[in-house]
């Protein structure tokens, strides 16, 4: 692995508890590989990014977290925009997530046997957790 590829996988892949705090737009490699916009670096990393996020979040059925790191290499990559537009739908998109996650919680606990329920409340809670390990100890819900 080399070039933007292997930056963008020693970014994401840094600390493995992926906390929040992490800070991309301090880090100078990855601005140097940023700068050179060239389509092939941006396919390269767009491929890496779509390996971490599955890796990580679709095969464990947890949404990609808006923490401000993967906001920003998803915007860098083109993935997501950076417009007021698109900043007030993630917004929205947030609110909509927390309000759920409270409302399934006593639903998924007083009918334990719709499993849907709670994947659906851990997903959600998992939107919005600071930390890769989630409330239950686990990293998948």
């Amino acid at each position: 692995m080399s070039g933007p590829k292997r930056t963008l996988d020693q970014l994401l892949r840094t600390d493995f508890g992926f906390s929040k705090d992490t800070q991309l737009s301090r880090d100078p490699t990855f601005e140097r590989v940023v700068i050179k916009r060239t389509p092939e670096n941006l396919q390269g990393a767009r491929e890496q990014w779509t390996q971490f996020v599955d890796t990580f979040f679709t095969q464990k059925n947890r949404p990609v977290p808006d923490w401000p790191v993967y906001v920003q290499a998803q915007q860098e990559l083109g993935i997501q925009g950076d417009r007021d537009i698109d900043r007030l739908g993630r917004s929205v998109k947030r609110s909509l997530q927390m309000r759920l996650a409270v409302l399934l919680e006593p639903l998924s606990v007083k009918v334990p046997r719709w499993s849907w329920v709670s994947r659906a409340h851990c997903y959600f809670v998992a939107a919005h957790w600071k930390n890769y390990t989630l409330p239950s100890g686990g990293f998948a819900c």
